[in-house]
């Protein structure tokens, strides 16, 4: 796939911002990126932003997607443990519904991964989990890795990712 005629914002150290570019795409992967003026031919699936502005996928680093169980009642809540304010066992890996229709709308708002978990309404919420990537089912078998404990100091005031622990966010 190509999206061609774009405004693409790197995020590189020198914030490099090409006015008129194109990316080329396949399997998910980024294989080319440039100045129009540098783009050799144009062939498959060709999107012409026209103009359009493009910047890397987004990280939600505090979210609790997948814990709320959408169409139910307290049986499909897995973020706030009412029953005591300490609960640093519970993990959400174990929780986590990876097929919450939630992440396929943080995806077309431009978030391709989280950091997600128990809820702030205890002090010591449980195990924060990461899932890397857009694909649920990989999500939830390989991109779902311990990552901390949550924290929450109240006032909104959360530290979420205190100590990473378990694989990094670059090993798959």
């Amino acid at each position: 796939m190509l999206i061609i005629n774009a405004e693409i914002h790197t995020m590189d150290k020198k914030n490099t911002v090409i006015k008129n570019g194109y990316i080329g795409f396949a399997y998910g992967k980024i294989l080319s990126l440039g100045s129009m003026n540098e783009l050799n031919s144009i062939t498959g699936e060709v999107i012409d932003a026209k103009g359009g502005i493009i910047y890397p996928g987004l990280i939600d680093a505090h979210t609790h997607l997948g814990m709320y169980g959408d169409s139910l009642t307290f049986e499909g809540d897995d973020c706030n443990e009412d029953t005591e304010p300490i609960t640093p066992h519970l993990r959400a890996i174990d929780a986590v519904n990876p097929m919450d229709r939630y992440f396929d709308e943080a995806v077309c708002a431009g978030v391709t991964s989280v950091i997600t978990g128990p809820g702030s309404a205890n002090p010591i919420a449980g195990q924060l989990a990461a899932r890397l990537g857009t694909d649920a089912f990989a999500a939830h078998q390989v991109g779902m890795n311990f990552l901390s404990l949550g924290f929450s100091f109240g006032d909104g005031m959360q530290v979420a990712a205190v100590a990473l622990i378990g694989r990094s966010l670059g090993e798959q």
